[in-house]
């Protein structure tokens, strides 16, 4: 009875976002969780029609959307009082949040002072399609911020890898081509020198100061005026020798497709947990994947909280949604382990 007085304000309005985009509630979820997760998905759908609202010039700028976020999060905020121990003070946390996500997962893009809505794209991975630069009528389900529809059909899982640039190739190949075409030399540097953390836990950074001395090959990096140049490294007769991974393939945190891959071939990448909740998901990573891959869980997961972000390591995802980014990571070699839900939580 409280549930349905509070969900009947408004003539039901968020009765009804959840009926459009079909975003039920978790069996343990409290009633307030689900009400921020259906604000966060009304965020994202008003920051994609912002881009429509021209100015004279005939442009959407990034000032825009986000403003248009801004304004319906204090709207919202005044209408659900309730909602404030949950929700930030200041609203540019969020509408940097989403502008972020949307960014890095080809949602919108950039051109000269203006930013843009994706071209239409698709892809289905076992009867979820997977659609980026839809009109905004089509009817389509949510989790997140991210948009899609259930269907019979099936593809080839590489249109969703080229859709989000995710790297298919095995954590393991990966790891064996990578050292495979190292150019060994000495090292030799009076940067501060800082090395890939391989042994569990990693909580306390993915860094240390004090190199492997395994004998296996692993990850260094130099750090000089807030530049990084990352290498592979080996000790061999208690020298170093490295060879000088290529820049683009690691920067803006792009090194840790290599960090994953070469825990993975110790047998040390944490598994991601994840426990189900009714329709919900709740996700944990033990490790943070490759940017591309960590951009498209956050596209298709809410945060834990909105209180404070980015909440990266800590994600709620839509049940249908979560089991086809577990097939798709799966195939790269990544590991879940389900954790029981625990009957004090229900």
């Amino acid at each position: 009875i409280f549930m349905g007085k509070i969900m009947d304000k408004y003539n039901r309005l968020l009765i009804r976002i959840a009926d459009e985009y079909f975003v039920w509630k978790g069996k343990t979820e409290n009633i307030t969780q689900w009400k921020v997760r259906l604000i966060y998905c009304v965020l994202g759908r008003m920051a994609l029609a912002s881009l429509w609202d021209m100015d004279e010039n005939g442009k959407a700028s990034i000032v825009h959307m986000k403003k248009r976020i801004e304004e319906v999060f204090a709207s919202y905020k005044e209408m659900y009082p309730e909602l404030k121990a949950e929700l930030p003070d200041k609203a540019e946390v969020i509408a940097n949040e989403i502008y972020d996500i949307y960014l890095h997962t080809g949602i919108i893009y950039h051109e000269p002072n203006r930013i843009l809505p994706a071209t239409k794209s698709e892809a289905v991975v076992n009867g979820i399609k997977f659609t980026r630069g839809f009109e905004l009528e089509v009817k389509q389900r949510m989790s997140g911020l991210g948009t899609y529809i259930k269907t019979n059909q099936d593809t080839d899982i590489s249109l969703l890898a080229d859709m989000f640039q995710l790297e298919m190739l095995p954590l393991r190949k990966r790891w064996e081509f990578c050292v495979s075409g190292a150019n060994w030399t000495d090292f030799d540097t009076e940067s501060r020198v800082e090395y890939l953390r391989t042994i569990p836990p990693f909580r306390h950074g993915y860094w240390i100061d004090k190199p492997d001395n395994s004998g296996d090959v692993s990850i260094l990096r130099t750090n000089i005026e807030n530049s990084s140049l990352y290498y592979l490294y080996k000790m061999e007769n208690r020298k170093i020798q490295v060879s000088q991974l290529r820049q683009w393939e690691v920067e803006n945190h792009n090194y840790r497709s290599f960090a994953n891959a070469c825990l993975f071939s110790r047998g040390k990448l944490p598994s991601t947990v994840y426990r189900y909740d009714g329709e919900l998901v709740y996700v944990t990573f033990g490790y943070l994947p490759p940017p591309a891959e960590l951009y498209l869980w956050k596209l298709y997961t809410w945060p834990t909280t909105v209180m404070t972000l980015p909440k990266d390591f800590t994600r709620v995802c839509n049940r249908e949604v979560f089991e086809m980014l577990k097939y798709v990571m799966m195939q790269q070699g990544y590991i879940f382990t389900e954790e029981e839900l625990d009957v004090k939580r229900s």
